[in-house]
């Protein structure tokens, strides 16, 4: 099984936490009922300027009767007006900060909304997992979200300057009894291509291991109620890769208990 990391967070998640409390979607609700600031003055009774900095600065607090009248005029519910995502709002605080990045221009890290699409795309593989973003969401660690799983997964992924989706620590271990180890790796390989290529990455690279020795995983066997096998290889057949037309990278001098795979797009 992969060691854990000690991650170094790109910022101060409690010192962020201490300065954003809550934004308004006002501007995004008025927007999806087509009403102009003018209508909803009229309509709610609440002063133009008062809408106008709301819908303007997102960060403005509102009062409670404000934030209730402005909901039942557009007939919403106020959480539909609120955004209390800390997720969300630390990741718009820094993406302010690094909106010249271009993989932040171009919606390429692991912003909250991608996240749900590699979470969602995870989900139709029956895996329920945690998607934990770092070093400015250019980064990011996939684990299961329960441990009583018949597959368990441990990702490291990275996305460079050059949008090239890297794949690391690809630790996939399986119950044997009811799954097979070889098509759900071949199945979370074809998820991550997918999501790479939705983000309109330049590449997607699998770093793997070469030992394809079967191991036994009693951690998680003894987890569950149920009888279970838990087995897996810390390496990937490499067939698995020539079949899905990835292309064996050759690096100088790199380390021989590792092979990089491959695949450019379009």
């Amino acid at each position: 099984m992969p060691i854990k990391q000690n991650i170094e967070y790109p910022h101060n998640l409690r010192k962020a936490a201490e300065k954003v409390y809550f934004k308004n979607n006002l501007k995004q609700l008025m927007d999806s009922h087509g009403v102009s600031l003018n209508k909803l003055c009229q309509d709610s009774g609440i002063s133009i300027n008062t809408l106008r900095e709301a819908k303007n600065n997102p960060s403005h607090n509102l009062n409670l009767d404000t934030a209730a009248r402005i909901a039942e005029t557009l007939d919403c519910h106020i959480k539909d007006l609120i955004e209390e995502d800390m997720a969300t709002l630390l990741f718009e605080d820094v993406s302010k900060k690094h909106h010249q990045d271009p993989l932040f221009i171009n919606e390429q890290i692991f912003s909250p909304t991608n996240s749900k699409l590699l979470k969602d795309l995870f989900l139709e593989l029956g895996i329920a997992c945690d998607i934990s973003p770092y070093s400015l969401y250019q980064k990011v660690m996939i684990k299961n979200k329960d441990e009583k799983s018949s597959i368990i997964i441990d990702l490291n992924m990275s996305i460079n300057q050059r949008a090239e989706l890297h794949v690391r620590d690809f630790y996939i271990s399986v119950n044997q009894r009811i799954l097979d180890e070889r098509k759900i790796k071949e199945a979370v390989i074809f998820a991550l291509e997918t999501y790479a290529k939705k983000l309109k990455c330049t590449q997607i690279q699998f770093r793997v291991s070469n030992d394809l020795e079967p191991m036994e995983d009693n951690v998680y066997t003894n987890i569950l109620t149920l009888p279970s096998d838990f087995r897996f290889t810390m390496g990937t057949d490499p067939a698995i890769f020539i079949e899905n037309t990835y292309v064996e990278l050759h690096i100088p001098f790199s380390s021989e208990d590792k092979t990089v795979w491959y695949k450019n797009f379009l």
